[in-house]
């Protein structure tokens, strides 16, 4: 299939992040949480973060937090401060800038994924974590069928949003002659499976 630049607009945002779709994430999110073991001390980007509810969370946890999202529309929905239209293969940040960083079911919309991941892995400080979360997909593209349908109105374009069908083995690969390592990896239930890989930066 030809490839089409898709329009991350504010549907998508409200199609993703709405009341149905935090309740249904309430037990990833905590998982998520658990992960990153956010401190008052930590400085922590993240990155797909929508117009910004799991930043919130984020903040009663430590005082620096960034979030950034290529959807220009649903950051200029939030009543967050701390929040920038940014591309992830591309972060405007100095190395090392950060403690932790999370993002949530955001890499597998990224085109060059591995330009994002080692993006990751410069403004992230060394022994510092990235924790991640993307779909398990039997086929590429299946968990978003529904936004495909409500958001853009054709079933295809489900291809065009999740360009990356991902896995531990695709994980390593990506990761591989860089200074990052998995720490962790597991596939929880939220309550479709989802895989969780934790990263860390050597020291």
């Amino acid at each position: 299939m030809q490839s089409v630049k898709v329009d991350y607009n504010k549907e998508f945002s409200e199609t993703n992040g709405g009341f149905v779709n935090s309740m249904v994430r309430m037990l990833e999110n905590g998982h998520i949480m658990s992960k990153l073991n956010p401190s008052k001390d930590d400085s922590i980007l993240e990155i797909g973060c929508n117009s910004g509810q799991f930043t919130k969370k984020l903040l009663k946890h430590c005082n620096k937090v960034i979030g950034i999202d290529i959807n220009e529309e649903a950051i200029n929905t939030s009543d967050l401060n701390n929040l920038f239209c940014m591309n992830a293969e591309e972060l405007d940040f100095k190395n090392e800038s950060f403690s932790k960083i999370v993002s949530m079911h955001t890499i597998e919309h990224i085109p060059n994924i591995k330009k994002a991941i080692l993006e990751m892995g410069r403004v992230v400080k060394k022994g510092g974590r990235i924790v991640l979360s993307y779909p398990f997909e039997p086929v590429r593209g299946i968990t978003c069928l529904r936004t495909a349908c409500v958001v853009y109105k054709n079933p295809m374009m489900c291809r065009q949003l999740h360009l990356h069908k991902l896995n531990r083995g695709k994980m390593e690969e990506i990761i591989k002659d860089t200074q990052l390592m998995i720490a962790s990896h597991k596939i929880i239930f939220n309550p479709w499976p989802v895989y969780v890989t934790v990263l860390e930066k050597a020291s």
